[in-house]
């Protein structure tokens, strides 16, 4: 018998307990802010691992030089407190480990963190350089905000089909929660998923006539070297491979393509390094080896000023990005919405 199954009458009182807050909040008793500027959510049902950071940045992608664009997460990991806009002198412990990272690939951005996402939306769509449009990252619980459009994530691998609410299982809230998105996403679909086996999944998740299905996929780019003038990953190399993500399966199956043998080590996620266990790692492999990480971990490292720590050491970390079966369709429908609800 499964452990968790013992854990199935607490579910039922946290079910029951967000039903009802869903409820008041449905049926307008609970006040969730609305705004006269596009709001997209990137957000799901489950607990973290599903692959909003890289969706995100999709957007971002898509709309930056279009619009004034902003992002908002709630800072997952940082020390500071409240609204917090990302500055020259922003860092992982001020911002948390992604909205740090959009910070540094996209400066033309503004990149804001906020535990109450509707005062931090506010607050950008308020500020001096002012915004179109606000992507928030995570937040689809978050009833205190109505986003103008909500894209749901739901893993290939563990569809909320089969899930259950915490504790038994790892949904935030019931199934019945998918009806609010307008964009439902099946995330790290594997290679050559079949338009029959789409369909079967489709019929499955039972969209309702209003909602747009699409699926998507991790790409993984060309690994970056820490130092710039290091040379390339040398095939003859062992690889060491660390990480501090939800379900990093992946990623380690990916670098250990990279070279002839490959040892990992896995951390929480959103994890903080020390220099002891980098050194650690380090010095338990000889000078033929590879070492690999996220660029999640990356711009941690980066910011903590540990990058020095793998200094003629070959390191790298591998950049990933989705990418969206009917791309187009996806494009348009994000950018017909903007247009439509902001009158551009």
């Amino acid at each position: 018998m499964n452990w968790r199954a013992l854990l199935f009458p607490f579910s039922i009182l946290y079910g029951m307990v967000i039903a009802i807050r869903n409820f008041l909040y449905d049926g307008g008793i609970l006040r969730s802010a609305s705004f006269d500027k596009p709001v997209i959510l990137v957000g799901n049902l489950s607990m973290g691992g599903t692959g909003k950071t890289p969706h995100v940045e999709y957007l971002i992608r898509l709309l930056q030089g279009r619009y004034r664009l902003a992002t908002l997460s709630r800072g997952y990991g940082r020390s500071s407190k409240g609204f917090q806009l990302a500055g020259a002198d922003a860092t992982t412990a001020l911002l948390g480990d992604e909205p740090f990272m959009y910070h540094c690939k996209y400066p033309d951005i503004q990149v804001a963190v906020c535990a109450d996402r509707a005062e931090g939306i506010q607050r950008l769509f308020a500020s001096a350089d002012g915004c179109d449009v606000v992507v928030m990252d995570d937040g689809f619980q978050h009833r205190s905000v109505t986003p103008s459009l909500q894209i749901l994530l739901n893993p290939h691998g563990s569809r909320f089909t089969h899930d259950h609410v915490l504790p038994m299982g790892n949904l935030r809230e019931p199934r019945s929660g998918y009806w609010r998105a307008d964009i439902i996403i099946v995330t790290g679909c594997p290679d050559g998923l079949h338009n029959d086996q789409k369909q079967a999944i489709i019929e499955e998740l039972k969209p309702l006539p209003t909602q747009t299905v699409f699926f998507s996929r991790i790409v993984y780019g060309d690994p970056v070297a820490f130092d710039a003038s290091s040379k390339g990953i040398q095939p003859a190399n062992k690889v060491a491979a660390f990480a501090g993500i939800a379900h990093p399966e992946n990623f380690f199956n990916h670098a250990a393509t990279l070279g002839t043998s490959s040892q990992h080590y896995v951390f929480a996620d959103h994890h903080r390094f020390t220099a002891e266990e980098l050194s650690r790692i380090i010095k338990a492999h000889p000078s033929n080896t590879t070492f690999l990480t996220t660029e999640k971990d990356f711009v941690r490292l980066q910011s903590d000023g540990f990058l020095s720590l793998f200094y003629n050491q070959p390191a790298f970390y591998i950049p990933i990005q989705v990418q969206i079966d009917r791309q187009e369709e996806f494009d348009s429908m994000v950018l017909k919405h903007i247009v439509e609800y902001s009158h551009f």
